[in-house]
């Protein structure tokens, strides 16, 4: 395990969050690793073609910070790494790295591609999600940084049976080592900033959009490159099943957030799980009026009508006349006194 000197932070994640904060820190004097699980950094951004609200390409925003983290003096990149065990407290962590091999000597390496032209492996390059193929040695993308190829272990035929070594062969420089070992190192940091990025949602876990089983249904990332002069197809707006240009396109939204059922759970059974507000109808409640009537008054439940009221007014009172007196008959009769 290599031992490395103490550093003020340690950024992990190269994407533009992870980038835009490592400049921020060298800028305010701290000495900054900036680290990443990718051949190179950049992150999904380096892989949109335009983004919002200016229309700019990525690359246009990106390109000057990946060269001014470059050369910058208090900027270390070390990308191909990742996290191995974190320990310690604020002001003094410990951080064990693992770089895995990239079988090429970054430090000899001229970025000719001469190894890429013969290599004769062919695989679904992962930069363009696959849609179009690559080589086994390969840049990650056209401005990577560090613009070095790295051999996928996964499909370099020397790595797997040890048929092929013309890569090392045609590399003038010599840079070529299929032997690297993956290795650790020890980082000893004031602080850490956790920049991951995120992951996009494989849509071949939901079956019923037909993605991974029809060419033509594509992701929005997968329509990002496409669209990108970068891209599988140069720019051109293609099919990917015949290669010829669509007329209609038509776009599902928010595939991801249909998501929320765990597996093997139906929908019923989710949302009878869930507590709901009763009805009601369901739990009839005694409402305590705040008029209560006297006690000649008698209320009939539950319509609550009053069916008789009993007065115990005088028959001779001056201001009240007896029922008799009161009959609609009367009423219409009466006179009133000169």
């Amino acid at each position: 395990m290599s031992q490395k000197n103490f550093i003020d932070v340690l950024v992990v994640g190269g994407g533009i969050s992870g980038i835009q904060a490592a400049l921020d820190l060298a800028n305010s004097g701290f000495k900054v690793n900036l680290i990443d699980k990718s051949p190179a950094i950049g992150g999904k951004m380096s892989q949109l073609d335009k983004t919002f609200p200016s229309n700019d390409c990525s690359m246009c925003i990106e390109s000057p910070k990946f060269n001014e983290c470059s050369r910058h003096p208090n900027i270390e990149i070390l990308t191909y790494t990742e996290v191995e065990s974190v320990k310690g407290k604020a002001g003094n962590f410990k951080v064990t790295l693992v770089k895995k091999p990239r079988y090429v000597v970054e430090e000899k390496c001229t970025g000719c591609n001469l190894c890429v032209e013969y290599c004769p492996a062919k695989v679904p390059d992962a930069y363009n999600q696959n849609i179009s193929n690559n080589k086994a040695i390969h840049i990650h993308f056209s401005q990577a940084l560090p613009l070095i190829p790295y051999v996928d272990p996964a499909a370099c035929l020397y790595l797997k049976d040890g048929s092929c070594t013309i890569c090392v062969g045609v590399c003038k420089p010599n840079a070529i080592d299929l032997h690297q070992e993956e290795e650790l190192m020890e980082v000893q940091a004031g602080a850490i900033v956790l920049a991951p990025g995120f992951e996009t949602f494989d849509p071949k876990l939901r079956s019923d959009y037909g993605y991974g089983v029809f060419e033509n249904v594509v992701t929005s990332l997968d329509y990002e490159r496409i669209l990108s002069s970068t891209g599988p197809y140069e720019g051109t707006i293609s099919r990917p099943s015949d290669k010829k240009h669509p007329h209609k396109i038509a776009w599902i939204q928010c595939v991801a957030r249909a998501r929320s059922i765990p597996t093997g759970e139906t929908a019923t059974a989710r949302r009878s799980a869930v507590p709901t507000r009763k009805s009601r109808s369901s739990s009839p409640k005694t409402m305590t009026p705040a008029w209560k009537p006297p006690s000649s008054t008698t209320i009939s439940a539950p319509s609550a009508r009053i069916s008789s009221v009993s007065t115990s007014v005088p028959k001779n009172s001056p201001t009240c006349a007896s029922s008799e007196a009161m009959s609609p008959s009367a009423r219409r009769t009466r006179k009133p006194k000169m």
